[in-house]
């Protein structure tokens, strides 16, 4: 595939993504560095892992990476924070309340971009290109909606705290959590409740044996640690089509229109 084969968006350039390329490539290397230092487990996943499996790197399109974590989430937050250079920003509640989401973005303070799908981005803080660091639930089988529920719920009190929502609309997709929850309890299989899963709110569950051990990926020229099956992985993800054929062009969305980068301090 050409790499100029999807649609600009606003004042976008071609030139301009691939410079978003470089950068955001330059945040997940900060991270990696950090990670390795203290020997804490990560993988890319999602669209990231496309990419790579894909193309050997960025979806075209795609201005963001994805990692997962899988223990100690908060303690390697923490990590982060204290060790990340100083041209990077951990972005999570405690630094802008408007913030609600339950994993965190790796920013880059000499960026900023305009969100044309994210709308809730633009009201953010820090609005740079970034690395999303998810937090990966270990669980089990019927342990998962459990976790779900109680993420929906953190997720829409944040909201209400953040003055996104009002009170009258929190009790109301609190109502929808409990009712999808007591669903999914009544249609989940309880034939093995304790198999292990890993899981990641709605996005993922599946088999710990598709993650681990983890393997190398090669990722524009850099490697990065992934899941061993990563097929198993994505099927248990929403990629159920062939995520080996690329989407409709219309399809293609970079779900930004601007993007303005400025040169990092020496």
């Amino acid at each position: 595939m050409e790499s100029k084969d999807f649609p600009l968006q606003g004042s976008i350039t071609y030139e301009l993504v691939a410079e978003s390329h470089k950068r955001i490539l330059m945040i997940s290397k900060e991270i990696k560095k950090v990670l390795n230092k203290h020997d804490i487990p990560y993988s890319i996943f999602f669209g990231t892992l496309i990419g790579a499996v894909r193309h050997k790197g960025f979806v075209p399109w795609d201005l963001d990476m994805d990692f997962g974590i899988f223990d100690n989430y908060g303690d390697v937050v923490k990590i982060l924070k204290a060790e990340l250079p100083s041209w990077l920003v951990v972005l999570d509640n405690s630094v802008d309340p408007n913030y609600c989401a339950s994993w965190v973005k790796i920013v880059d303070r000499f960026s900023e971009f305009h969100a044309t799908t994210f709308g809730g981005d633009n009201k953010y803080r820090f609005r740079g290109l970034h690395v999303d660091l998810y937090n990966i639930k270990r669980t089990t089988h019927n342990a998962a909606c459990e976790y779900r529920r109680q993420e929906a719920l953190d997720y829409y009190i944040r909201k209400l705290k953040a003055g996104t929502i009002k009170e009258d609309e929190y009790k109301e997709l609190c109502l929808k959590v409990e009712a999808n929850y007591r669903t999914e309890k009544t249609e989940r299989t309880i034939c093995e409740p304790d198999q292990p899963v890993l899981a990641f709110l709605k996005f993922f569950e599946g088999n710990p044996e598709c993650v681990f051990p983890l393997k190398e990926y090669e990722f524009e020229g850099e490697t990065y640690m992934g899941p061993n099956d990563h097929d198993q992985f994505l099927k248990s993800c929403y990629y159920k089509g062939n995520y080996m054929e690329l989407p409709p062009y219309e399809k293609r969305d970079m779900k930004m229109d601007w993007i303005k980068i400025l040169p990092l301090p020496l």
